[in-house]
């Protein structure tokens, strides 16, 4: 389906990311923006699989 190989790419790029700081250890600056990238992948990552066990456990996020 779309919604594996979306997450399959997304985690693919975040493992990329995560290699590409190894490499530029010593430039802080680029450092911190792949890090905020590969976090934003994590966070997106993250919330796609929670939404989809939401849907099928039959529980919803609170919409409060």
């Amino acid at each position: 389906g779309v919604l594996p190989r979306m997450l399959e790419e997304i985690l693919k790029t975040r493992i990329m990311v995560k290699q590409s700081m190894k490499a530029y250890k010593n430039d802080k600056a680029l450092l911190r923006l792949l890090d905020a990238r590969q976090l934003g992948l994590k966070l997106i990552a993250n919330v796609t699989f929670g939404y989809t066990a939401a849907n099928f456990s039959g529980r919803m996020p609170s919409v409060e």
